[in-house]
């Protein structure tokens, strides 16, 4: 039924001599400056560039870069040639290097070259349709094909736009119908996500208003009042033509790419140019701090530096959670590390979670949970004060750097903790929980505050029995009573967290979603074109069907050949 034609020789040997005089012609008259923005909006010229910048990527890939964990002995291993030769072309630090940001200069300019040049021709497959066309036209087309048809050249036109109109419908009908099915799945995962808490609340009011929206298309829809005209009827020299067409926004496909191109390069230069990444550490009971220790790689070695936020970070609080509360603070018997932060921007104050499955970020500034001090504390105490004349003890709680009214007592104040402590040098053996003692704040005789020691109770034993034999029993009472650790929540002294600053990020992320979506549009879809050129013959009429597409030839002959039968059934004249 179909055939596949170029343009009929005359009119293809015209149009080649047409464009050879319009070649020779703009030769003379293009200057130096048209010149060079021909080369750099040319095809070729952004193939190659592309070609250049993944080398180089490449390169960065299959050369260490100086910003790698392992560089200083990747470094060693290499011949003095080769680091002379991988150093002085830049490729230690290749994303960094002038020639590099060059090389995404110059393919961002001619993508924007390129866009420019080849815009308006696309746009007017948009804004202007070819409604009107003629038999010679047809001939023209990709695919054609002609046949008689017993009614008048009107009527015949009626019949294939009412034909082609059904097939249009029934697409837009089973488009609406997948798109609310995708809507419903969607919306379970969304509610799953939002219900075990691992994303926010906005998710179920974006997937809301989505789902809203698709509802009201195909209301409108159903009532016929939805702005599509899929085939239109134009009539001109005594001939109707009927043109129908699909996906036209798939002209603009390319142009997508482009623009998510751009917009890659952009998020890459950023984060290469203003990104930062460094280290803080935190501890509740320090000072708000508003800097962080940085380490930038250099052939001479790790170059340490600090950077400033614009804001301040406090720690309010820090816990550890154990696989087996009576190891140790190992990573292998830990589950979770939270850092309980507070930002303080100006008068505004946020608090925060970091732990290992959740990031904090404030003001594009991201905080990840990254490690912690090897040496043991305790996030709270519990204390038990036994009367050494007799009575009932009483056991307090207190959190860490906080205090708690003890009847009889006073104010009693958690100071610090040694988790191994050493009774020779009063300070700590090792960050193991070997000899944990809790140092105390407590009200002295003479109603000013002294340090008290709170012994875990195999240790408190044992103290106690020396002091007792050697009369220094009472300096270790507080308030004629034994003060006994009973129990402690085990905690690292303090957290590290890694602070990274990747203004870069969010372009990455939306350019590349943006042109992983132009690219499944651009390949997916094509645009498609149907003209169907209708001439009175007579009594009945003499129907001339072309078609053309831009991409996917194959299948578009298939649908070609079932929009002519849908008007004609299987007769045809080839």
């Amino acid at each position: 039924m179909a055939t596949t034609e170029t343009e009929v020789a005359a009119n293809s040997q015209a149009a080649d001599a047409a464009e050879q005089v319009v070649k020779a012609t703009s030769r003379k008259s293009k200057s130096i400056i048209d010149q060079v923005l021909g080369l750099l909006s040319s095809v070729r010229f952004g193939v190659t560039m592309l070609i250049l910048l993944l080398i180089c990527c490449m390169i960065g890939m299959l050369i260490m870069q100086v910003n790698v964990e392992g560089f200083d002995e990747y470094y060693q291993k290499l011949t003095p040639a080769q680091r002379q030769v991988y150093g002085a072309l830049g490729f230690f630090d290749i994303y960094k290097a002038s020639y590099f940001y060059l090389l995404l200069a110059v393919t961002g300019l001619n993508i924007v070259l390129a866009s420019i040049d080849r815009f308006p021709t696309a746009w007017q497959y948009i804004a202007k349709p070819k409604l009107s066309a003629s038999p010679n036209f047809i001939k023209a087309q990709m695919f054609n094909t002609e046949t008689m048809m017993g009614m008048p050249a009107k009527a015949a036109a009626e019949r294939i736009h009412a034909a082609w109109a059904k097939d249009a419908s029934d697409r837009v009908r089973q488009l609406l119908g997948w798109c609310l099915v995708v809507q419903v799945i969607a919306n379970v995962i969304v509610v799953v996500i939002v219900v075990k808490g691992w994303g926010p609340l906005w998710m179920v009011y974006a997937e809301l208003g989505v789902w809203l929206a698709l509802l009201a298309a195909t209301l409108l829809w159903k009532l016929k009042r939805w702005p599509r005209r899929p085939v239109r009827i134009s009539e001109e020299n005594n001939r109707i033509t009927v043109f129908a067409q699909r996906n036209t926004w798939n002209r603009l496909g390319a142009y997508v790419v482009h623009v998510a191109l751009l917009t890659i390069f952009i998020g890459g230069f950023l984060t290469n140019r203003l990104g930062s990444g460094g280290q803080m550490e935190i501890r509740p009971g320090m000072r708000p701090a508003s800097t962080f220790t940085t380490t930038e790689m250099a052939l001479d070695g790790p170059q340490v530096s600090q950077a400033s936020l614009p804001f301040a970070i406090e720690c309010t609080d820090l816990q550890q959670k154990l696989v087996r509360p009576e190891g140790g603070l190992d990573a292998g018997n830990t589950i979770d590390w939270l850092s309980f932060i507070r930002i303080r921007d100006g008068g505004k104050m946020e608090d925060q979670l970091v732990h290992l499955n959740n990031v904090g970020s404030y003001r594009g500034y991201r905080f990840f949970q990254s490690a912690f001090q090897p040496m043991g504390y305790a996030r709270q105490i519990t204390v038990r004060f036994e009367p050494i004349a007799g009575g009932e003890a009483r056991d307090v709680t207190i959190g860490r750097d906080d205090s708690v009214d003890v009847p009889g007592i006073g104010r009693v104040a958690f100071a610090d903790f040694y988790p191994d402590f050493d009774e020779k040098t009063g300070e700590n053996g090792s960050g193991d929980f070997n000899r944990p003692v809790a140092l105390l704040q407590v009200p002295g005789g003479d109603g000013k505050p002294r340090a008290a020691m709170a012994f875990s109770p195999s240790l408190a034993d044992e103290i106690y029995r020396r002091a007792a034999e050697k009369g220094g029993e009472d300096q270790l009472l507080v308030a004629g009573n034994k003060v006994i650790l009973k129990h402690f929540e085990k905690v690292a002294l303090g957290h590290i967290l890694t602070i990274q600053y990747d203004p870069g990020r969010l372009p990455f992320y939306y350019g590349s979603v943006l042109l992983i979506m132009a690219l499944m549009s651009v390949f997916l879809f094509s645009h498609q074109r149907m003209w169907a050129v209708v001439e009175q013959d007579g009594k009945g009429s003499k129907v001339y069907f072309g078609g053309n597409v831009n991409r996917n030839k194959p299948a578009f002959e298939g649908r070609f050949n079932t929009l002519v039968q849908s008007v004609i059934g299987g007769r045809s004249q080839q």
